[in-house]
C-alpha cells in the first residue's frame, strides 16, 4: 500500500520512526519516547480501522513473559523498590511501544519511509561530524551541554539501524547509496568519542559480510556472541586483570579501562553473595547500598556505587541472579530463531545488528535504560519488515 493512502495514524507512526536517527542527535534520549508514541499510535490504527493485531508465537511470548515476571518477583527482595519500579517504568514502556508496533503495523513498509528514514540517517551522521568539527561551539552557543560524549547514544543508535536499513535500500535498488552510507557510518564513529561503538562497528562488519556469504555462519557468530558475553560476564573482571599486561590497560586509559574492569570485579562479587536471585531489578544505582554490598571483601566495592556495571549482561546477574540469566539465555535462543526465519537478505543484516548490540551493551551502559530498549525495539521492527515499491 502506497505511503500516502495508509491510515493517518500508520503514517504518524512510522514517520517517528522515520526520524529516529536525527531525533536521537538532537535530543539523545529520545528513542523511549518515540518508541512509546509510536506504539500507541500503530495500536490506535488498528483499533479504528478494524485491523488484526499480528500476535507472536505462544513460545516466544512465554519466554519474555517469564523474564517480566521474574524481574518482577524479584522487587521482593529488593532493597530499593522506589529506584526498581523506576526503572522497569523507563525500560517498559518503550519496551511495551515497540511489542505494540511489531503486532500492529502491517508487515510491509513503503519505499517513501525508507527514503525517509535514510535522509534521517544521513542527516544525523552529518550533524555529528559536524559539530564535532566545530568542536560543538553551536551547542555552547545555545547554552546547552557540550561535551563529545553526549553523542555515545546517537551513534549507536545509526551502528544498529544502519544493518537493517541498507538491506531495505537495497531491495528498493539503492545498492550503491547504501554503500555511501556504511561509509558515512564509517566515518562518524571514527568521528566520535565512543570506543563501544567503534568495537561493535569493528566486529559487526566482518560478521555482516560473513553471514552474507553463508547465514548459518552469520547466525552461529550471532550466538556465540550472545552466549559467549552472558556466561562469561560474572568473570571478565578477574579474567582482564589476569590476562591483560599492565602497561595495555595504563596505555587503555582513554576508556578507563582499569575502572571498568574494577566495576566488574565489583558487581561480580554481589553475583557471588547473590547467585541464584540477584540483589533484584534495577537496583544497580544503589548496589553500593544493597545488604551484599556488606558481605563483599573489604578490597572489593569501590566502585558498586558507579550507577551500574557497565556491562549488560553483567547487570542481569547482578540484579535477576542465576535464574535471570538462563531466561536471558532462553530468550536469545528465540530470538535467534526469529532471526533464521527472516528472509534470506535479512538474516545478515540481524546477525550484524545483534553482534553490534552484545558489544556495546557488554562495554558499556545500563542494561534497562529507556532509550536503549527503544533502540533494540526500533531495530527488531526493522529487521521484521518488508519493503514494497510503490505504484
Amino acid at each position: 500500500m502506497p505511503f500516502s493512502s495508509r491510515p493517518l495514524l500508520d503514517r504518524a507512526a512510522l514517520s517517528l520512526l522515520a526520524i529516529l536517527p536525527l531525533a536521537m542527535a538532537l535530543a539523545n534520549r529520545s528513542a523511549a519516547a518515540i518508541l512509546a508514541v509510536a506504539g500507541v499510535l500503530a495500536l490506535l490504527a488498528r483499533i479504528t480501522s478494524g485491523g488484526r493485531l499480528t500476535l507472536p508465537p505462544p513460545a516466544p511470548a512465554a519466554a519474555a513473559l517469564a523474564f517480566i515476571a521474574w524481574a518482577a518477583v524479584s522487587l521482593a527482595w529488593s532493597h530499593a523498590p522506589a529506584t526498581s519500579l523506576f526503572v522497569a517504568a523507563e525500560a517498559g514502556l518503550p519496551f511495551l511501544g515497540g511489542v505494540l508496533l511489531l503486532i500492529s503495523l502491517p508487515r510491509d513498509i513503503p519505499a517513501a519511509f525508507v527514503r525517509w528514514a535514510a535522509i534521517a540517517f544521513a542527516a544525523a551522521c552529518v550533524l555529528i561530524v559536524a559539530e564535532l568539527a566545530a568542536g560543538l561551539a553551536p551547542r555552547e552557543a545555545l547554552g546547552l551541554r557540550a561535551q563529545s560524549f553526549i553523542f555515545n547514544r546517537p551513534v549507536m543508535t545509526l551502528l544498529l539501524i544502519f544493518w537493517p536499513l541498507a538491506i531495505q535500500m537495497k531491495r528498493l535498488g539503492w545498492g550503491r547509496w547504501a554503500l555511501a552510507f556504511g561509509a558515512l557510518l564509517i566515518v562518524t564513529v571514527e568521528r566520535a568519542t565512543s570506543g563501544a561503538a567503534m568495537l561493535g562497528l569493528l566486529l559487526a562488519l566482518p560478521a555482516f559480510l560473513v553471514a552474507s556469504w553463508s547465514r548459518r555462519t552469520g547466525l552461529l557468530l550471532a550466538g556465540a556472541m550472545l552466549a559467549g558475553c552472558l556466561v562469561i560476564a560474572p568473570f571478565k573482571g578477574v579474567l582482564l586483570e589476569r590476562i591483560l599486561p599492565p602497561s595495555l590497560i595504563a596505555r587503555l586509559e582513554s576508556v578507563h579501562a582499569a575502572d571498568r574492569i574494577e566495576i566488574w570485579q565489583d558487581f561480580a562479587a554481589i553475583v557471588q553473595r547473590r547467585p541464584l536471585t540477584g540483589a533484584g531489578f534495577g537496583v544497580s544505582a544503589k548496589m553500593a547500598e544493597a545488604p551484599a554490598a556488606a558481605e563483599i571483601p573489604p578490597e572489593r566495592g569501590r566502585l558498586l556505587a558507579a550507577g551500574h556495571p557497565h556491562d549488560g549482561f553483567l547487570q542481569i546477574w547482578a540484579e535477576l541472579g542465576l535464574v535471570g540469566a538462563l531466561l536471558a539465555a532462553l530468550n536469545g535462543f528465540f530470538i535467534l530463531r526469529a532471526i533464521a526465519r527472516l528472509p534470506h537478505d535479512m538474516i545478515a543484516a540481524a546477525a550484524a545488528s545483534t553482534i553490534a548490540a552484545a558489544a556495546v551493551v557488554s562495554v558499556f551502559h545500563g542494561a534497562w535504560q529507556g532509550w536503549w530498549i527503544g533502540l533494540l525495539m526500533a531495530t527488531a521492527f526493522w529487521c521484521s519488515r518488508e519493503t514494497r515499491r510503490e505504484s
